[in-house]
């Protein structure tokens, strides 16, 4: 009795403030009745002896729910499209971890949401678990980058925009809880705190020779001789 008494009240509670928000841009606001009907946002809500009756109760929850539903669907939209983002490069362009994909011409980039039409993107996708630290060797000229973690959250920028103000250097980013390994001293060292994360940057030169070379950063995990491998998109 006192379970149902209760879950009734918080109901009650939720009803007030459902009635109260959905009516603040009204002229005149309805009383909230001890026993009767109150007309909402979500239709008619019914009050005996000051509770909501079952069916009120019910469409609260029903109401409950939906909220729900529609919260965690915006919580979860950076990382899930980022995780689709990710397997695409991996299963239609063959990228591997410490790739990049040169996504240059306007066919290249659809399918991107905010694009310059006009310059020259690339982009990856790496999974820490699988390499550990990976060094950037960033290269010095006119280039807006970064590196982002599965919820789109800024780990550092690089380029203009960067600690090395255009400058150029070597970045090192580590997996969630790992430290920087011996013979680091010299990196900028960034700690995601996702295993896979999203690094890219643009080509901000107009010189087709110097954007050329801007294209050649060096990426590779800090343990292996390998480096980057540029694929395009187009």
């Amino acid at each position: 009795m006192f379970d149902s008494t209760l879950i009734k009240f918080l109901c009650f509670m939720t009803a007030f403030v459902m009635v109260s928000q959905g009516h603040a841009q009204t002229s005149a606001r309805q009383a909230l009745p001890t026993s009767g009907v109150l007309d909402s946002r979500i239709g008619s809500l019914e009050f005996e002896g000051g509770y909501p009756s079952d069916a009120t109760v019910a469409k609260l929850y029903d109401e409950m729910d939906f909220q729900r539903a529609v919260q965690c669907y915006m919580w979860a939209i950076p990382i899930v499209s980022f995780a689709k983002w990710q397997q695409q490069h991996e299963t239609v362009f063959g990228q591997q971890d410490g790739d990049l994909v040169q996504m240059a011409s306007t066919r290249d980039k659809l399918g991107m949401l905010t694009p310059n039409d006009t310059t020259t993107y690339l982009i990856g996708f790496w999974n820490l678990e699988r390499t550990g630290p990976m060094v950037i060797d960033y290269p010095k000229g006119a280039t807006a980058g970064g590196i982002l973690d599965m919820w789109q959250r800024t780990i550092t920028d690089m380029g203009l925009s960067g600690p090395d103000k255009g400058e150029g250097g070597k970045y090192l980013i580590l997996p969630p809880g790992q430290k920087a390994p011996a013979g680091a001293e010299g990196y900028r060292i960034f700690e995601s705190p996702t295993s896979n994360v999203f690094p890219g940057l643009r080509i901000l030169s107009t010189d087709p020779i110097e954007a050329d070379r801007l294209k050649k950063i060096r990426i590779k995990p800090i343990r292996l001789p390998s480096a980057t491998t540029l694929a395009s998109r187009g």
